[in-house]
């Protein structure tokens, strides 16, 4: 039954998911550990935060050994604003598995929360150095320098996204805006129509520039 919730969670089928993590619970009085951790998966892809972040402390807590363990349950605190909840688990996962750079980029993403910009570039950068082809990583960074001026590395992270994930869609909207820039503006409708038409985006900000620039479909 947990070979049925784990195809259908790697198959995107969260609600078939859910069902067979029901009925899986419903066959055993004491569920393994791949069930909590699947429940903590699917729940947080169902947006029950609580539920997920519940389940994933039990796994966590059944496998303290397993970085990834940590890892999920701090990026689900982290994406629920629990942030220094999320900071501990990460910092489990970094002890358990120094090598991820996933664990960086929450990091750093937790000293930009705080407004500890030194620290969290330094965080961003070392998740670089371990995965650098890691689109999340690199989109952090185009953004960050975007927002700091600096265009030119700006395009250069968000243009090395396009290439090893042409379909990393939030990549486009800065392209776009990176284009805008530049003074190239059919280039930026170009990039923002994909931007939009490929994540169903109501983004009033890409809508504006989009129609500024002459797109007048809605």
């Amino acid at each position: 039954q947990l070979r049925l919730v784990e195809s259908s969670y790697h198959q995107d089928l969260i609600a078939l998911a859910a069902d067979h993590l029901t009925r899986y619970r419903e066959m055993v009085d004491f569920p393994s550990d791949r069930y909590w951790q699947y429940k903590g998966l699917v729940a947080a892809r169902q947006n029950l935060p609580e539920e997920a972040m519940d389940a994933l402390l039990h796994y966590a807590e059944m496998r303290p050994r397993d970085p990834e363990a940590w890892k999920n349950l701090g990026m689900v605190r982290f994406e629920n604003g629990r942030y220094d909840e999320a900071m501990s688990a990460f910092n489990k996962a970094g002890v358990l598995n120094p090598e991820d750079g996933e664990i960086y980029l929450y990091r750093a993403r937790y000293f930009k929360v705080f407004n500890k910009n030194t620290i969290a570039w330094e965080q961003l950068h070392h998740a670089m150095n371990l995965d650098s082809s890691n689109v999340e990583v690199l989109f952090t960074a185009g953004k960050w320098y975007y927002e700091a001026g600096d265009l030119e590395k700006s395009r250069e992270k968000m243009d090395l996204i396009s290439a090893i994930s042409p379909q990393y869609w939030p990549a486009y909207k800065y392209l776009g805006f990176l284009s805008e820039e530049s003074g190239n503006p059919a280039e930026a409708l170009m990039f923002y129509q994909r931007y939009l038409q490929n994540t169903f985006s109501r983004d009033e900000e890409v809508l504006k520039r989009s129609r500024a620039l002459g797109d007048v479909e809605q």
